[in-house]
């Protein structure tokens, strides 16, 4: 879980992915921005309204960039920077992809990327949860777009396909990622249990009655109990 309880190990790995997710968004609204400002004839990106899909891209950056510095402060509630993350994707890349000309550009399948990788470091319930709404979400745009005669009947289609894969990704990592967890929590007490064998053993060395003195080949101390000083 995104948090502190659950498995004590869970926190860590969350920060890793959370991090490595931010400077992917970061990267990516950047490219978004510079690409849809340096764009020429034909229009690569934001077909439908490019000015709109322009400024979205700049909104997206600055968010991404935002997100990125809460992360590398104090995470005092993650579980809701893990849902502030999800609500700007959804709602910066589904405006993108109607400024674009709807599914089927493309764009939806930054949408994938973003809330099932977020949703890794969510509880399996919240991780559906918010892969639904960003499916929702999509068929929504599509809906408006169709209903305002920008969209045909087949775009229906894509976005139904993203959404079905958001679905199913949210699903199928749940089980790895429960696994990857229970194995760096299993890593993290086996660290602890050697750093506490290791403490036992230098309290029995330093209390023992007989004088021990370890030295290397260059005369060095290694090791040496009170008795011996």
């Amino acid at each position: 879980m995104y948090s502190r309880q659950g498995l004590p190990g869970s926190f860590e790995l969350n920060q890793r992915i959370s991090a490595l997710l931010a400077g992917f968004r970061v990267l990516l609204a950047a490219a978004l921005v510079v690409i849809a400002a340096l764009q020429g004839t034909p229009v690569l990106l934001g077909e439908r309204y490019p000015l709109a899909f322009l400024a979205l891209a700049c909104l997206y950056a600055l968010l991404a960039i935002c997100i990125a510095l809460l992360l590398r402060g104090p995470t005092a509630r993650p579980l809701l920077l893990a849902w502030l993350q999800i609500f700007v994707d959804i709602a910066c890349i589904v405006l993108m992809v109607h400024t674009a000309g709807g599914a089927g550009t493309g764009i939806e399948g930054l949408l994938v990327v973003f809330v099932v990788g977020v949703g890794m470091t969510l509880p399996a319930r919240s991780a559906y949860l918010a892969a639904a709404v960003a499916a929702l979400a999509l068929l929504f745009e599509q809906s408006l777009s169709f209903l305002a005669g920008v969209a045909p009947a087949n775009s229906f289609i894509a976005a139904g396909a993203a959404g079905a894969i958001m679905l199913l990704m949210a699903v199928a990592v749940q089980p790895l990622v429960r696994h990857v967890r229970e194995t760096s929590e299993l890593a993290r007490q086996r660290g602890i249990d050697l750093q506490n064998l290791a403490q036992l053993n230098e309290y029995i060395i330093q209390n023992l009655r007989e004088a021990i003195l370890v030295i290397d080949e260059q005369q060095t101390i290694r090791l040496i109990n009170q008795t011996a000083m």
